[in-house]
């Protein structure tokens, strides 16, 4: 059969180019916006500060003190900043619990770690050992945070005389 004067087999071939002459004009030009894209850029921003600081303000002292008939204890409360004593004889001295300032970023919390143990010495060479340290709520005063640190000194009966010394590590991050 004859459709204006094109045959039904050259028919098919011109009807065929006409669909691939499309497809390839929809593939290079698209369908509008249908196949449109959009791009966009955002920036990623952070801000390092400088870690939590920490200084001693005042060491922690436990006084003078002089063993009892029987091992004992001395111990420093860092929130009243008394001293308390068991099997100890007090002697008139002065005593006071450890404060720490803290610089920082305004308006953090910080995770305080304290130690367990610690072991102090004498000139000779003898130890005793402070242990349950504790600390005090952290205070701002003036821009400053800062906190009190006590702990428990065990004397034993038979502890020597001297000038006890030693230090001890306290660790301040933001929390």
């Amino acid at each position: 059969m004859i459709w204006h004067g094109i045959t039904k087999y050259n028919g098919h071939i011109l009807l065929i180019r006409i669909i691939w002459i499309i497809s390839c004009l929809i593939a290079t030009f698209g369908t509008g916006n249908a196949m449109a894209a959009s791009t966009i850029t955002a920036n990623g921003i952070a801000t390092i500060n400088a870690p939590a600081s920490v200084s001693v303000a005042q060491d922690l002292v436990f006084g003078a003190v002089a063993p009892g008939s029987k091992s004992g204890k001395v111990t420093i409360n860092p929130s009243s900043g008394g001293r308390t004593s068991s099997n100890v004889t007090i002697l008139s001295s002065a005593f006071h619990p450890a404060v720490f300032n803290i610089t920082g970023h305004s308006g953090q919390t910080y995770l305080i770690t304290l130690p367990n143990t610690i072991t102090i010495t004498n000139s000779t060479g003898q130890t005793m050992t402070a242990n349950n340290f504790t600390k005090s709520t952290i205070t701002t005063t003036n821009g400053t945070a800062s906190f009190k640190v006590g702990a428990s000194l065990n004397v034993s009966r038979y502890q020597n005389p001297g000038i006890y010394k030693g230090t001890f590590t306290v660790n301040v991050t933001y929390q």
